[in-house]
């Protein structure tokens, strides 16, 4: 619909709308110029004048009526328009031709009175009939000709007066209907370029939408498909490492295993990307020693970059607490560390803390290659990266700051970063101070054994199973394998052991899933069972839905030493609930 058709039927909707105010007005104002001239020109004639003017108004109010019982569109809204015109035609003829039939140079007084009433009828009329110019012309030329051609008729200087102000008059208010009418189509036009605007900028919204729910529907099916294969690699890795003794072959198993990590790296910030799109990362802050956290990053990138020619500068103090997530704090210095390694060849990796008013002002400084001024905003959106043309696997996919900073939002933490090229980068976090005597009391649970456990795993892939029952026998555990729902519970049946554990995938075969296994072994067995999800899924239902059930999660691929320590602390956790409870 073009803008003259969006007028065209705003202009019939406002004047339908404002129609039956001028009626009854139009009705009022007719039946006081009766009362107003019955004691000069009282008679068949005026009676007859006033029964025509009624009549007008009759048919005008049955004629609006009519028309207000459809919708206005494009296809009968300037039908609607010329019945308007002709009416407001027909009664500005009908009003003005009292100033032909009822005008007497004896009894001046009427005339005075006549123009009066026309310049104020057609003063009220500038603000409803301008809307659309022809009807406001139709009615003022119809209603102010009778009365200029009455004053040409009638003897006197003071007609020929009066002849000239209704010529001058209309004239003027006929500018004054254009100046109004132009205000009203111009208001008329920016609303219909905003209305159309906004539709635009919603139709752009929703593609720039869909793009980003393929895109994530896309990296959820692929990061499924490769982590499927990498966990088993990772599961027999592991298993293989452990029963090797010969230093040659143990470095070919450790060398498979980098590549391995290398990959899950990537896998895992696509993952990030996904949970925090999903909206399920959770901040859970607390006070807590930052130096606990740092140790171990720091143990962590010293191993990785022993023999390289870069140093790692550590200054944490026992003083510095901060209350923050530590699961999430300990992802943005991580990925602020392995950023700056990345993409320093010599020199330092400094991480330092410094209590600054109520923040632990923590700074991670390299002295790499920098960035770019023109280039400090961009770097932080996903997938970019700077000197990596060639997409340097180990130089990951560019989502690491983007992480930090949408992680930094998440926790309210501000930060700050300044870069020189070819000089260094300086990344600072304000995280809030925190309180030594509020840090919780953890007890650690890796320190216990797992002891002989009936672990129930379930997935439908024979790979997996196979590589995972080597790894539940290498903790000294009974591994009691199954393939979906069904089997899990033939399996119950089958082997009549009471289950310590469930760890079952998330995607299952005839559209279950994990959480379908997990509930019907503990109905089957009634009680409640620890139970691990591990999945390649990071479709953003998916995550939510094992969110819901609140049930531990873990990413495929996963190190049998994570499962492991996860499997214990659930484990004591699970005995420790139970004593409570006796």
């Amino acid at each position: 619909m073009n803008f003259e058709q969006h007028l065209g039927i705003e202009q019939a909707k406002a004047i339908s709308e404002n129609m039956h105010v001028l009626v009854i007005s139009s009705a009022l104002i007719n039946a006081l110029l009766v009362f107003v001239l019955w004691p000069y020109f009282g008679g068949t004639a005026l009676l007859a004048w006033l029964a025509v003017s009624l009549a007008v108004v009759v048919c005008r109010w049955w004629s609006t009526n009519s028309l207000t019982t459809e919708t206005t569109d494009a296809e009968n809204y300037s039908k609607r328009l010329r019945v308007h015109v002709f009416w407001s035609a027909l009664n500005g003829a009908v009003w003005g031709s009292a100033a032909l039939f009822f005008q007497d140079i004896n009894v001046p007084i009427v005339s005075l009175y006549l123009i009066c009433a026309l310049t104020g009828y057609i003063s009220v009329t500038v603000i409803s009939n301008t809307l659309y110019l022809p009807q406001f012309f139709g009615f003022i030329l119809a209603a102010a000709i009778p009365f200029v051609l009455s004053y040409v008729f009638l003897e006197g200087r003071m007609y020929s007066v009066l002849g000239a102000y209704a010529v001058i008059y209309t004239v003027v208010m006929g500018a004054f209907g254009k100046i109004a009418n132009r205000n009203y189509v111009n208001a008329k036009r920016i609303e219909y370029e905003n209305v159309h605007l906004l539709k635009q900028v919603t139709e752009e919204k929703e593609s720039a939408n869909r793009a980003i729910n393929q895109k994530n529907q896309f990296l959820a099916a692929t990061s499924h498909d490769l982590r499927q294969p990498l966990h088993a690699l990772g599961l027999y890795a592991d298993t293989l490492y452990a029963r090797t003794s010969d230093p040659k072959d143990r470095e070919i198993v450790e060398k498979l295993s980098e590549s391995r990590q290398a990959l899950n790296e990537l896998l895992n910030g696509l993952l990030d990307i996904s949970r925090l799109d999903a909206s399920v990362v959770k901040n859970r802050p607390r006070h807590f020693a930052l130096k606990t956290l740092v140790g171990r990053l720091s143990d962590e990138f010293t191993a990785d970059f022993n023999n390289s020619d870069l140093e790692l500068l550590v200054r944490v103090g026992a003083q510095h607490y901060v209350y923050a997530d530590p699961v999430l704090l300990e992802r943005v210095i991580r990925n602020l560390l392995s950023n700056a390694f990345k993409y320093t060849l010599k020199g330092s990796v400094s991480l330092l803390a410094a209590l600054k008013g109520e923040n632990v002002e923590i700074s991670i400084t390299d002295t790499g290659i920098g960035v770019p001024s023109d280039q400090l905003e961009s770097i932080f959106t996903e997938f970019t990266q700077l000197d990596n043309p060639e997409r340097d696997r180990n130089k990951g996919l560019g989502l690491g700051l983007s992480i930090v900073k949408r992680l930094c939002e998440l926790q309210d933490i501000d930060y700050r970063f300044s870069s020189t090229l070819n000089k260094g980068t300086t990344v600072t976090l304000c995280v809030p101070l925190g309180k030594e005597s509020l840090e919780p009391i953890i007890n650690s649970s890796n320190s216990h054994d797992i002891g002989s456990l009936a672990i129930l795993f379930v997935d439908d892939e024979q790979a997996i199973r196979d590589s995972m029952k080597l790894v539940i026998e290498s903790w000294q555990c009974k591994p009691i394998l199954a393939s979906d729902k069904k089997d899990a519970m033939a399996k119950l049946l089958q082997h009549n052991d009471d289950i310590d554990l469930i760890i079952t995938d998330l995607r299952l075969p005839n559209n279950e899933n994990g959480l379908d296994v997990i509930e019907a072994v503990r109905e089957e067995l009634n009680m409640i069972i620890p139970a691990i999800i591990v999945t390649g899924d990071t479709a953003i239902d998916r995550v939510k839905l094992t969110d819901r059930a609140n049930i531990v999660r873990l990413h495929k691929p996963i190190q049998s030493s994570v499962l492991r320590s996860q499997v214990i602390k659930l484990v004591c956790d699970s005995k420790q609930a139970d004593s409570h409870s006796r």
